[in-house]
């Protein structure tokens, strides 16, 4: 991990900035090309405006956001975790929808939610912890910034004995590796539109242990 590496928690006033950092991490992600029409005009404006209201729902709800900033200082990645709980409640959240309607609009709002559906249908029922985001700034990785945040979120997930282990949707390529090489283990393969993203486990302690 980055001994450079500074971790705090969000919250309202450092919501902007958190916001600009993971719109800016994930603009060549392929699930949110895909769900938020990347080739349209005001794909970015679509982007940010979804994680504003994610990011909203985490810090209404109480549910770890983890900023990591570098010795200068700097915003350089942001990285969140829900319930799985939340995960489904933000598909039925009545606030939630009139928002990504207003700003990233309908077809956006759709995409979101029959992919939320898709990814809920393949997790387990019992109470598991979910990572809704993990980006890091392009001119910042492989720095072990990444690594640092999802340590984080993997402390968060461990004090919840009860949990029934840490799980990721993610796609091919960079993501999928990052977390495998941490110990993650396919889990599902799931089919949306032209992606094939794969949801990922790390067991939770008590399985570890058995």
């Amino acid at each position: 991990m980055n001994p450079d590496c500074h971790l705090q928690t969000l919250n309202s006033q450092l919501l902007g900035l958190a916001v600009s950092c993971l719109t800016k991490a994930y603009a060549d992600n392929q699930t949110y090309q895909l769900l938020l029409h990347a080739g349209r005009p005001g794909y970015r404006s679509r982007l940010r405006a979804s994680f504003r209201h994610l990011l909203q729902l985490h810090l209404d709800s109480q549910s770890p956001v983890l900023l990591c900033r570098n010795a200068q200082q700097e915003l350089v990645g942001v990285a969140s975790m829900s319930s799985l709980f939340l995960r489904l409640e933000m598909q039925h959240h009545w606030l939630w929808r009139i928002k990504m309607m207003l700003t990233a609009g309908p077809m956006a709002t759709q995409n979101f939610i029959q992919y939320f559906k898709i990814v809920a249908s393949h997790l387990p029922k019992q109470q598991c912890r979910v990572i809704t985001s993990l980006g890091v700034l392009p001119e910042h990785r492989a720095q072990g910034y990444g690594l640092a945040l999802l340590q984080g979120l993997e402390q968060y997930a461990d004090q919840d004995h009860d949990n029934a282990g840490l799980f990721v949707d993610t796609g091919p390529g960079r993501y999928l590796e990052f977390y495998q090489q941490q110990g993650f283990e396919p889990y599902a393969k799931l089919h949306f539109a032209e992606l094939s993203p794969v949801i990922l486990k790390r067991p939770s302690i008590l399985e570890a242990k058995a």
